[in-house]
């Protein structure tokens, strides 16, 4: 999880959140926070991109560090882990097709 500080219009911390993804937010600051911090109130300086800030406790600061998108290391073992779960959803969605058309046939065949 990703921590990140929603900021009103002044650059003003409003809120602190954890979120899976950066997508999943409008405007906000990635920070590198060791433990919850309140630095609800504190003004941000502005990031340089390609930077992120991390805040400095003993001095009370933002500090600007390099930050690199993180690299999909996916192995083979698990591509092909995946691959499997994929089939085994296709295998079961089939059966249930199956398991479908033989009530329907059941049904019918009650009916007569």
């Amino acid at each position: 999880m990703l921590k990140i500080a929603l900021l009103d219009c002044n650059n003003i911390v409003t809120e602190i959140q954890e979120v899976a993804d950066l997508q999943d937010t409008v405007q906000a600051l990635m920070l590198e926070l060791d433990d919850y911090v309140d630095i609800t109130g504190k003004k941000v300086p502005e990031v340089t991109e390609g930077y992120k800030l991390q805040y400095d406790r003993e001095s009370g600061l933002f500090l600007e560090i390099e930050y690199s998108e993180p690299v999909d290391e996916t192995t083979e073992q698990e591509l092909i882990q995946a691959e499997l779960l994929l089939n085994q959803v296709d295998i079961i969605m089939k059966q249930n097709e199956q398991d479908e058309v033989l009530a329907e046939i059941l049904l019918n065949q009650m009916e007569v």
